[in-house]
């Protein structure tokens, strides 16, 4: 009878002050569903549309070769932008959402979505207090560990294109989880034209790169 072959993948744990989770870390923190606003709400059943679009400062080659002696080809787009709609319920309660098609952007293919909630609590002092609830899931997908850019390095990076990524590019895949707590303060200037706001909170991530 003839046996079938099952390849073993390797499964790798970083923490987030090593240096390939450093790497992982950058790029999902630019992926954050965070706050667009003060998170006040607005009229019961009224619908707010936007588009925002975050600069992702590109990184050295030394920040990018992550414990190797190969840099990762990760400085795959300049900016994400991410559209979001918002719904508020009665109650001050403001659902947001966001959805990244799979569209092809620079050198990534992103599929992310991100839900979120909050309500205004409290006001202190004349600043409201708002607590935010977001979560964000999904998969970007670009040729990072393997890279037509390597043909353009020394020696040893042409020769590992060739023998290791066997002279194409790689498809991997990044693929971010995020749960956020967070609470905005606000406060209304010049009859409320002007809103300025800040936030405070915390994030847990589970990260996969799946090469």
């Amino acid at each position: 009878l003839p046996a079938r072959a099952h390849a073993q993948r390797e499964v790798q744990r970083h923490d987030f002050d090593s240096p390939e989770g450093r790497l992982l870390g950058y790029y999902s923190a630019a992926l954050a569903f965070t706050s667009g606003g003060p998170a006040l709400g607005g009229r019961p059943w009224s619908v707010d549309l936007g588009v925002e679009a975050t600069f992702v400062p590109p990184l050295s080659r030394a920040q990018r070769q992550a414990g190797s002696d190969k840099p990762q080809s990760s400085n795959l787009a300049p900016a994400f932008p991410r559209p979001r709609v918002s719904l508020t319920f009665p109650g001050r309660v403001q659902a947001e959402a966001s959805w990244i098609p799979p569209v092809r952007v620079f050198d990534a293919e992103a599929n992310l979505i991100s839900l979120a909630v909050s309500r205004p609590i409290r006001d202190v002092r004349g600043i409201t207090l708002v607590p935010r609830l977001a979560f964000t899931t999904g998969s970007i997908e670009g040729a990072i560990t393997c890279n037509d850019e390597l043909t353009e390095g020394g020696l040893d990076q042409q020769v590992y294109f060739g023998a290791v990524c066997q002279g194409r590019e790689s498809e991997d895949h990044f693929e971010p989880r995020h749960y956020t707590l967070e609470v905005l303060g606000s406060r209304m200037m010049h009859d409320g034209r002007i809103v300025p706001y800040a936030s405070i909170g915390v994030r847990h991530e589970r990260t996969r790169f799946d090469i």
